[in-house]
């Protein structure tokens, strides 16, 4: 199933801006993830977030996310997040 989402902030520009828009595969049963795909997923504290797969450690089942600023809410600040955080896999990009 795919869905459409509108990127609100600029974490990772240049990527995505603000206001683009990125078509998402959401995730059911096991999505293919690797180091350097667009993720979206839930974070406890900060709900819904998009970042860019840094790292992934099959073997503990962790994921580290990261933006692309120094500044961006990620896996620096939240730690490792879990396949089942994860809503979908960006496949498309739309440029505002």
């Amino acid at each position: 199933m795919l869905k459409l989402l509108r990127i609100s902030g600029n974490s990772i520009a240049p990527y995505l801006h603000d206001g683009d828009f990125a078509i998402i595969r959401k995730q059911h049963r096991k999505l293919s993830l690797n180091p350097g795909d667009y993720v979206v997923f839930k974070e406890k504290s900060y709900g819904r977030l998009i970042k860019q797969i840094e790292s992934i450690d099959s073997q503990h089942q962790k994921i580290f996310v990261r933006g692309s600023d120094d500044f961006s809410t990620d896996s620096r600040l939240f730690g490792a997040i879990t396949p089942e955080q994860i809503i979908g896999k960006v496949i498309f990009r739309i440029k505002a």
